[in-house]
């Protein structure tokens, strides 16, 4: 049935791939918030247990890596969505993802301006 309009079977493979491109920058948000739930749990729980430079470096290292999923993140939403754009097709307004990806980044990144400057 879908071979007898074309035009609707291109119109919901659009709509897939602007819901796959919202996902993965969901998954790489999700991954980065769980970064930053782990540092605060390292900062935590293992303060008695571990040294504490490696303590110093765990927590860098989730901190980094959470920074580097916001950034990565964005920058693939918003790859993606470009081309998308080009062919008209309306996705999720990349102003609104760039905003909460800069917050998350400042939560980041000042973490890791804390636990460098501690």
């Amino acid at each position: 049935m879908a071979d007898k309009d074309p035009e609707l079977r291109d119109g919901l493979a659009e709509d897939r791939t602007v819901l796959a491109n919202e996902r993965t920058y969901a998954a790489w948000a999700r991954t980065g918030l769980t970064a930053l739930g782990a540092w605060v749990a390292v900062e935590k729980l293992m303060v008695d247990i571990v040294p504490d430079w490696s303590l110093r470096a765990i927590a860098l290292s989730l901190l980094a890596f959470a920074t580097a999923c916001f950034a990565i993140g964005f920058w693939r939403y918003h790859r993606t969505s470009s081309r998308l754009r080009s062919g008209f097709i309306s996705t999720f307004p990349t102003a609104v993802l760039g905003l909460l990806t800069v917050l998350l980044l400042i939560a980041s990144l000042g973490g890791i301006a804390a636990r460098l400057l501690e």
